[in-house]
């Protein structure tokens, strides 16, 4: 299971020009999304691969190094 760097997803997000319920629409809830973006909850695999591929990114630029 990826351990998602929330910072990077966060920055990324507000790179594409998405809100948070924009993101998260049909993959996961906004609450979900604020979890994952602040450390306080690590996507599954799928989530991350989703979430991911919503950003034009891979699990791995989104990943703690």
């Amino acid at each position: 299971m990826p351990i998602l760097d929330g910072a990077k997803v966060k920055a990324k997000r507000l790179k594409v020009g998405l809100k948070q319920i924009e993101l998260a629409q049909g993959i996961c809830s906004p609450s979900m999304l604020n979890q994952i973006e602040h450390d306080k909850a690590n996507p599954s695999d799928r989530l991350a691969s989703l979430i991911a591929e919503r950003l034009n990114s891979t699990v791995d630029e989104l990943t703690r190094q």
